[in-house]
């Protein structure tokens, strides 16, 4: 049974019967975190899978019950465990608070140990290319236009915790810079038969994901770059607005447009360091 709570940890703590509670820390393994925690007494550890955070206990675990305290010291969720459990999944979803979260295992009523896990994504654009370019990597079904004008990204969460990419916004020497005013995600929305905008693109830890601009940046009808048969240079950013991560992930490219026009336009870009 699962019941949706908003006492602080000092709240809940100070219900407690004390007892001879033992207090452990689990601190999380492996070079990006995604690794269970070191395990306390009747813990055998704690990790993300996907958007959850899942806790695996010992055979012989004397809880009946647990809690769950985010960074900010909110319960997020207190949960009575079956007899013999020995794994508990809490959903987090893309828009928890990132941070070290607390999970209490008790007995009786009495605390009796508790582990942590610092729980953080860490989301960056690994690559950017043009469809124009890469035909073949765009997504099934994309258009002759679509693959002229739009770009493919590849977005790496080398952290352990799940974030969302929730819009994508091209900025300076590109033919069609996202608006300031636009209402729309500029995201492809590869799960809707109908396409359209994406409302987000889920990140999961220590994963890379695709995902497909959809605002037409490398429109040709355009007067704010220009292609010339000595070449146009010049640069310019991509941000992508995420759920949790702050500061959002951004990268800046330089570009290069040789050509009659920018219908026909040989278009080069090259990460800037």
């Amino acid at each position: 049974m699962s019941r949706e709570n908003t006492p602080t940890r000092r709240g809940f703590i100070g219900g407690i019967v004390t007892g001879t509670a033992v207090t452990l820390s689990g601190c999380a393994g492996g070079d990006n975190g995604a690794d269970p925690s070191e395990p306390a007494d009747g813990f055998e550890g704690v990790l993300v899978e996907g958007v959850d955070l899942v806790i695996e206990f010992g055979e012989d675990h004397p809880f009946d019950s647990l809690s769950v305290i985010q960074p900010g010291g909110e319960l997020l969720v207190e949960r009575d465990l079956a007899p013999g459990v020995r794994r508990e999944s809490i959903e987090l979803g893309t828009t928890y608070q990132p941070g070290e979260y607390e999970i209490i295992g008790v007995s009786d009523g009495d605390e009796a140990a508790t582990t942590s896990l610092v729980v953080e994504p860490d989301v960056a654009i690994e690559s950017l290319r043009l469809g124009r370019n890469h035909p073949d990597e765009m997504y099934e079904g994309a258009s002759d236009r679509t693959v002229q004008t739009e770009a493919i990204l590849t977005m790496e969460n080398t952290g352990n915790g799940p974030d969302a990419a929730v819009s994508l916004e091209f900025s300076g020497d590109i033919p069609r810079p996202t608006p300031n005013d636009s209402e729309n995600s500029g995201i492809y929305d590869t799960d809707s038969e109908l396409g359209g905008h994406a409302d987000q693109v889920v990140l999961p830890p220590d994963e890379t994901v695709v995902i497909y601009s959809h605002s037409t940046p490398f429109n040709p009808a355009s007067d704010n770059v220009s292609c010339t048969p000595d070449g146009e240079s010049g640069e310019f950013e991509v941000e992508v607005s995420t759920s949790v991560q702050e500061p959002n992930p951004s990268q800046q490219y330089s570009v290069t447009y040789t050509g009659e026009d920018l219908t026909d336009c040989d278009i080069e870009i090259g990460v800037v360091q």
